[in-house]
């Protein structure tokens, strides 16, 4: 909970060690976890997750939200335990990324005024050549 009561959450960034901590309490029957794996086309992966004390309703807000790196190790960790997650892929489950739109968008731009730019080029050179 915050300063004023509201129970808002915060996000924290944890290492591939902390996660694995988590991983273990979560086991123990201490906490619960709600795990979501995002996989980019550029094989960036990662774990966003929500922490909960065992017992609280999916309702509820949680205690924390964390983001981590979504290593080999962590994964089959969970595996190991038996603890599921959702994994989304770009471009299936989300949106790509603002930089891959934009790279998009830029080569379009291009390919579609590259053609008028070499033509104002031509007749530019023509009209300084027999002017």
């Amino acid at each position: 909970m915050d300063a004023n009561g509201k129970g808002l959450s915060t996000e924290h960034t944890e290492s591939t060690a902390e996660v694995q901590n988590l991983i273990a309490k979560s086991k123990g029957g201490e906490i619960e976890l709600s795990l979501t794996q995002y996989r980019y086309r550029n094989g960036f992966r990662h774990l966003m997750g929500q922490v909960r004390e065992n017992g609280t309703p999916v309702s509820a807000a949680p205690a924390y939200n964390f983001a981590a790196p979504a290593e080999d190790s962590t994964l089959a960790l969970l595996a190991e335990k038996g603890i599921s997650y959702k994994t989304e892929t770009e471009g299936r489950e989300f949106p790509p990324g603002s930089r891959e739109v934009l790279w998009l968008l830029g080569r379009w731009g291009a390919h579609l005024l590259m053609p008028a730019f070499c033509f104002f080029i031509v007749v530019a050179g023509a009209v300084v050549l027999c002017g």
